[in-house]
């Protein structure tokens, strides 16, 4: 059962109890004041009754000039002025007794209790009682007449008070079952309206879980759903945005792994090519062999290349970043001294500008492996004669330019995008001919990570190419 109907039917259930019990209370009450009514009327009339039947008496002795009346006299003048009283009146019996004889009565027998004196108390005076065997209220009481005991007994039918409570509750009840529909379908209404935004979140939840991580909530109003739903959409975004690196993560792994199944497979291809060559010749020459041999040779230099640079990038994720104070006139002359005889070796320049006494805090060695990766990118694209720049500087910002600048064949704008991805060869044959693994400038961009800092790259074709690695401000690594 869904929480919307789970809330409906309680609901329903506590205001249909709650509108019972109060008509219950109210009929009840009503009832009881009619009762009481009554009693006060029966009251009233018993003695107006009895005040009458005894002016009677008097009158009819009086009449008959004797000084007290017979008890048949009695009973017959009785009898006579209650036929008088009551004529007409259905509701109205009236009974004489003196002790437990019954001298008369204009009651039915089936309405006459059956012990008087039990059912009644004939005490001096008046006493109400409500006689539980059929609906007639009964007043009692002993009076003197003709200079004997009598006790007279009054009854009214109250059954009408009785039906009017019948007729009461059958109305309440009927009116309870239309105002138990008409609040129910308020509360369905209200409960649907309330609780149609748990809907849209189990939606949105299951939606979610089914792998439709762009699922959004409707954000409407300030209560507590619109911050359920914020917290939802905010906990959407994260998890798509998770998915969506993951995805990246996993399809980077599948095509470096691609990449360097291909790049390891083709050299171990040609040495065990150009061994089995040597092995199965049986009639080979000098310049043969040592054409194969430096086949094998240069294929597992190029092997040996592949693996060193791809421990480094394994490495370089993997080992913590000691930062310490660098000064870069120093650190940048350092480099330019160490890379001088692969320069010169190129027919190469290259010139080092650091104005002022700049410095960063860094890996040092990272730092100049992603230099040396950087300048020997730029030897292998320049042409001989041509210069190589290196330079650091601080922008208005506060943060650190380091910047390698060639002046060779350049590339597209749009390759500047790819050629940091692992194995991204611009030119293979040329790359492959320079014992390059296509590794130099991914190994860059997570040094460049490590230290929190950018790496960009501009580059026109035929114009050069410069690269730059901006480290953030000192503070904020």
């Amino acid at each position: 059962m869904k929480l919307w109907q789970k809330v409906f039917i309680y609901s329903l259930v506590l205001v249909t109890l709650s509108v019972a019990a109060l008509a219950a209370l109210v009929s009840q009450q009503s009832h009881l004041q009619n009762l009481k009514r009554e009693q006060t009327r029966a009251a009233q009339e018993h003695g107006t009754l009895v005040n009458a039947l005894q002016a009677s008496l008097i009158y009819e002795r009086y009449r008959q000039g004797d000084s007290f009346l017979s008890q048949q006299d009695t009973v017959e003048s009785f009898s006579r002025n209650v036929d008088l009283y009551t004529a007409g009146r259905r509701d109205l019996a009236v009974e004489l007794y003196q002790g437990d004889t019954l001298l008369y009565s204009s009651l039915e027998e089936g309405l006459r209790p059956t012990s008087p004196r039990e059912e009644l108390s004939v005490e001096q005076g008046q006493c109400m009682t409500l006689y539980h065997g059929s609906k007639r209220l009964y007043a009692s009481c002993q009076v003197q007449l003709e200079g004997q005991e009598y006790i007279v007994i009054t009854s009214r039918d109250i059954s009408s008070v009785f039906d009017q409570r019948r007729d009461q509750l059958y109305s309440i009840a009927t009116g309870g079952i239309i105002v138990a529909g008409i609040i129910g379908l308020v509360l369905l209404i209200i409960t649907r309206t309330l609780l149609n935004p748990l809907s849209r979140l189990e939606r949105a939840a299951d939606s979610l879980s089914a792998g439709n991580y762009s699922v959004r909530l409707p954000l409407r109003g300030h209560d507590e759903m619109a911050v359920v739903s914020e917290a939802f959409n905010s906990m959407a975004e994260a998890v798509q945005n998770t998915v969506a690196d993951l995805e990246a993560v996993a399809e980077d792994r599948k095509r470096f792994t691609d990449n360097l199944a291909h790049e390891m497979k083709t050299p171990l291809t040609s040495i065990i090519g150009y061994a089995d060559l040597l092995r199965s010749a049986r009639r080979i020459d000098d310049n043969q062999r040592l054409e194969y041999a430096d086949a094998i040779y240069q294929e597992g230099q190029h092997l040996k290349t592949l693996s060193g640079k791809l421990m480094e990038l394994i490495l370089v994720g993997r080992t913590s970043v000691e930062r310490k104070k660098i000064d870069l006139v120093d650190f940048l002359l350092d480099i330019a001294q160490l890379v001088e005889p692969m320069v010169v070796q190129r027919q190469l320049t290259m010139t080092v500008d650091c104005t002022g006494r700049l410095s960063l805090w860094g890996d040092r060695p990272l730092l100049q492996s992603l230099l040396f990766n950087l300048i020997d990118n730029a030897a292998k694209a320049s042409n001989p004669g041509s210069n190589i720049e290196l330079a650091a500087r601080r922008d208005r910002r506060g943060r650190i330019h380091l910047t390698v600048t060639d002046h060779g064949r350049g590339m597209p704008p749009e390759e500047t995008r790819k050629v940091t991805q692992a194995f991204y060869m611009l030119d293979k044959a040329r790359t492959r001919a320079e014992g390059g693994a296509g590794l130099g400038l991914a190994l860059c961009l997570e040094i460049a990570k490590c230290h929190n800092a950018q790496l960009a790259i501009q580059s026109h074709t035929g114009v050069g190419t410069t690269v730059e690695i901006i480290f953030p401000q000192e503070g904020t690594l």
